[in-house]
C-alpha cells in the first residue's frame, strides 16, 4: 500500500474510533453511569475530531477546497464551543 493509501486507512480507522467512542459515552450519559459526561460535550468532542478527520478525508479525496475548510470551520467552532463551556465551569 503506497503513503496516501496508508494515510487514508488511518483516518477511516480513527473515524471508526470516533465513532466506538461517541456510542461508549452515549451509552453512559443514557444509563446515567457517574462517570458519563453531559450530552452536548460529546457532541462537540466527537464534533471536533469528527470534523477534523473528515477534512482530511475530503481533502485525499479531491474534494473543492470549501468543503474540507467547511469541516475544519465546524471542528475550530466545536472545538471552541466546549473549551469555553469547560473554563466556564462553575464546579472546580
Amino acid at each position: 500500500m503506497n503513503e496516501p493509501g496508508l494515510v487514508f486507512a488511518g483516518a477511516v480507522i480513527a473515524l471508526l474510533i470516533l465513532l466506538a467512542e461517541l456510542v461508549w459515552l452515549w451509552r453512559m450519559a443514557r444509563n446515567g453511569s457517574p462517570k458519563a459526561l453531559p450530552r452536548l460535550t460529546i457532541f462537540l468532542i466527537v464534533g471536533a475530531g469528527a470534523g477534523l478527520i473528515g477534512a482530511l478525508i475530503l481533502a485525499m479525496l479531491g474534494a473543492p477546497a470549501r468543503w474540507s475548510g467547511l469541516a475544519l470551520a465546524f471542528a475550530g467552532i466545536a472545538h471552541g464551543w466546549d473549551l469555553l463551556r469547560r473554563l466556564n465551569r462553575s464546579d472546580r
